[in-house]
């Protein structure tokens, strides 16, 4: 099997990627490849603020972007909530935020910015593949590149007065990127498809 190298912005990792990078470089006979995703802050932002976990089996949902098949309302507030639906975890569980969420990307600022350096040294880096990857499409250009199922929607949630259940609504969910244009931000699936043909250019070269 191919090896790959992704990165993330641990200090550790930062300040020896120079330093280690010709070691790791042909460490087998494998080919070596830089796999890169650009994710805009405003999508990292929302789904830290809006994510939610199940207090016993820890799986994360988002109550925005990612709601489970099960719902329920706390009766005093009116406010609908998720509820853990993973078939390994024993009980309906009530997910909710995790300490410190609300407040986004403000206390990983520092981190993102050494994503931003780590970006720049990569690409200052010669002879080695590189995979790029982009999670949002402008919304000029989206409708010319993916089919509506491919991009991210919104969830609304609220609570039927009368029947008392909680009503789901689904519209198009839009960000503004680090540059300040309006984008779609896509699924999990045309990523990973885009992935795989760039590994596989790579591999055949």
């Amino acid at each position: 099997s191919g090896r790959y190298l992704g990165l993330e912005s641990s200090p550790v990792f930062y300040g020896c990627l120079k330093a280690n990078f010709r070691d790791l470089a042909g460490y087998t006979d494998s080919q070596d490849m830089f796999m890169l995703i650009d994710i805009p802050e405003a999508v990292i932002d929302e789904r830290i603020k809006y994510r939610v976990v199940c207090p016993k089996c820890q799986t994360s949902r988002n109550r925005k972007l990612l709601i489970t098949s099960k719902l329920g309302y706390d009766e005093k507030t009116g406010e609908p909530y998720l509820i853990c639906d993973n078939p390994d975890c024993d009980g309906a569980q009530k997910m909710v935020s995790k300490e410190g969420d609300d407040l986004g990307i403000a206390p990983i600022k520092g981190r993102l910015t050494k994503d931003e350096e780590i970006l720049k040294t990569v690409f200052s880096l010669h002879g080695i593949p590189k995979i790029l990857l982009r999670n949002h499409v402008p919304v000029t250009q989206a409708k010319k590149y993916f089919d509506d199922y491919e991009l991210t929607p919104e969830y609304i949630l609220a609570v039927d007065k009368k029947t008392k259940k909680v009503m789901v609504k689904e519209k198009p969910w839009t960000i503004k990127d680090d540059n300040g244009v309006e984008c779609f931000s896509l699924l999990a699936p045309p990523v990973m498809v885009a992935m795989l043909k760039q590994m596989a250019e790579v591999l055949k070269s």
